[in-house]
């Protein structure tokens, strides 16, 4: 494994750390598409194609 791969591996929790820059409407957004289910229930994967839905 290389410094690549690494970050490669790294990279959904990089993209969750995300959530914080957005705006209000884009949390509230996201906190809507969460909501049905507890957020702990969520692997990393399905909380990412949430993010996805709402930056899409």
């Amino acid at each position: 494994m290389n410094p690549a791969d690494t970050m490669r591996v790294l990279q959904p929790i990089f993209d969750l750390s995300a959530v914080t820059g957005w705006n209000g409407p884009s949390q509230r957004a996201l906190a809507e598409l969460i909501l049905p289910r507890t957020a702990a229930d969520l692997t990393v994967r399905e909380l990412i194609e949430l993010m996805n839905e709402v930056v899409g």
